[in-house]
């Protein structure tokens, strides 16, 4: 069936309106630790300001790195960035205070992380 759809849709056909494949969302290569970004004037910063193309995707989970036993999950906000000097990147937002460096203090901003390029 997915080969008939990409034929039908290189062929010019109407009636299909989305050939992508949802992986082609997702980063090719993940980095093993989330980098934190740096953020300057309330964007996040890779050698250089990044412009945010797409976003949030919002993923809520207790997986990540979190022991199981102690009730922690993890808000994140995913959004599709450009750098000028790495191209496409997947970087998110922490969404909980007490996450990374905003600790749930008024005013503070949550943290950027890096965590996907796009090859």
């Amino acid at each position: 069936i997915a080969t008939t759809a990409r034929s039908t849709l290189a062929r010019g056909q109407k009636g299909i309106k989305n050939c992508g494949k949802s992986d082609a969302l997702y980063p090719t290569w993940l980095l093993a630790q989330p980098l934190k970004l740096a953020v300057r004037h309330h964007l996040p910063q890779w050698e250089g300001p990044l412009t945010l193309l797409a976003g949030p995707q919002r993923l809520e989970a207790g997986w990540w790195g979190a022991a199981q036993d102690d009730g922690v999950c993890a808000l994140r906000d995913y959004f599709l960035a450009r750098s000028e000097h790495m191209g496409l990147l997947w970087i998110y937002q922490e969404r909980l205070g007490g996450q990374g460096g905003a600790h749930g203090l008024e005013g503070a901003e949550p943290d950027w992380y890096l965590h996907g390029v796009f090859g």
